[in-house]
């Protein structure tokens, strides 16, 4: 359950929401380096296999104006450019899709990707990042979910489909925020 305790910037504070979701007994809640705890509200990774992690999921921020037709549109329009951005970090990065998708009962706009991480190992990962903003709404979500070579994932397509990262994904819950007011 996020509560306002993981909202650790102003963008967080600004643009908090509640949440929760269930996740697998072996997984814990990651540290934070002090970039993520800007962006993310909590990072959470499955025990390691072999001294690699299998799997990583990450919620973060998603704001809109509430206007959800709007909103839609902006989304569509921002998201090459968002998924451009987030793989400035990774060795190999290719974006493999962009598109509507769906984080349990809910519908996003995301996109998949393929990377290798930049340490000396250099794992191959598989990720999508998924944009949630329910209609009328103007606060939501940004998760990032990723596998590595060491689980079951093959591809980008496969993220969250099965396994560990769709069971988060189906108990997800997301309170309903209302639109802001008019001034």
């Amino acid at each position: 359950v996020n509560d306002r305790g993981n909202a650790r910037s102003e963008a967080l504070q600004q643009h908090y929401v509640d949440f929760s979701f269930d996740y697998p007994v072996d997984w814990q809640i990651a540290r934070q380096t002090p970039g993520d705890e800007a962006r993310n509200y909590v990072n959470l990774t499955a025990s390691p296999v072999d001294g690699r992690l299998p799997y990583a999921i990450n919620f973060g921020h998603a704001f809109g104006t509430g206007n959800a037709e709007s909103d839609r549109t902006a989304m569509a329009q921002a998201l090459p450019a968002i998924a451009q951005r987030f793989g400035q970090g990774w060795k190999d990065y290719r974006i493999t899709s962009t598109g509507e998708g769906r984080v349990g009962r809910y519908e996003s706009h995301n996109w998949r990707f393929s990377a290798r991480t930049t340490d000396p190992g250099a794992a191959q990962v598989y990720g999508r990042g998924d944009i949630i903003l329910p209609p009328g709404s103007t606060r939501g979500l940004l998760i990032v979910s990723l596998a590595t070579e060491v689980s079951d994932v093959g591809s980008p397509i496969q993220v969250g489909e099965s396994g560990p990262i769709k069971a988060i994904h189906d108990s997800l819950q997301l309170a309903t925020v209302p639109p802001a007011p008019d001034k």
